[in-house]
């Protein structure tokens, strides 16, 4: 099936994810009612701005199209690093080469902070400290031993990945009152229609 790729209404997400990445692979999902759309947020302004406000970075914005191209590939990759952490597969060679470029792009220093604590800050900001920021968020989450919390919706017309930080490994849904009640309303109909027939 092909799908149209649009600009959603809202640059700014409902909900925002535990970590960075997550936000960033979300940036572009598909219409969780099955139509056949897909919509990309990463080249709106309005998205990056936010982006970086809530996660306490600064870069220009609107990010220039060598950036743009980054954050498109760093997208696609940590998705697929993700799932295969979350399938129990190793990184592989290529990613770990991947993100260790990305990883190095981004100089750092460290300071004493006005609490006496270690602080660490870019040797200068902008998009690749950024991106370091997300590559370091979903290495730190394959890394955790918690695996089990990398999830996709249970939607399959959704593509949103999270983290879930139930203490029972429960959340099935990307959020409950989207993709979880349109679920619960399907699968009531469809008991109804067994018990009927």
């Amino acid at each position: 099936m092909a799908f149209e790729v649009l600009q959603p209404h809202s640059p700014e997400p409902m909900i925002w994810n535990a970590f960075p990445c997550f936000d960033l692979i979300n940036s572009r999902f598909r219409e969780h009612t099955g139509k056949p759309l897909v919509f990309d947020r990463l080249a709106m302004p309005g998205w990056q701005s936010a982006f970086l406000r809530h996660w306490g970075w600064r870069a220009p914005v609107p990010a220039q199209p060598a950036d743009l191209r980054r954050l498109v590939e760093l997208r696609d990759r940590v998705r697929r690093f993700l799932k295969r952490a979350a399938a129990g597969r190793r990184p592989t060679p290529g990613d770990l080469r991947y993100f260790d470029e990305l990883l190095a792009g981004a100089p750092f220093v460290y300071s004493v902070g006005t609490d006496g604590r270690l602080e660490v800050a870019p040797a200068r900001e902008g998009w690749a400290w950024a991106v370091a920021g997300i590559v370091s968020s979903a290495v730190q989450v394959a890394g955790s031993g918690e695996v089990r919390r990398i999830k996709e919706c249970a939607n399959p017309n959704c593509s949103w990945l999270f983290y879930d930080e139930t203490l029972n490994l429960s959340r099935r849904w990307c959020q409950l009152n989207y993709c979880g009640n349109l679920m619960k309303v399907r699968e009531h109909r469809a008991r109804r229609r067994s018990s009927a027939s």
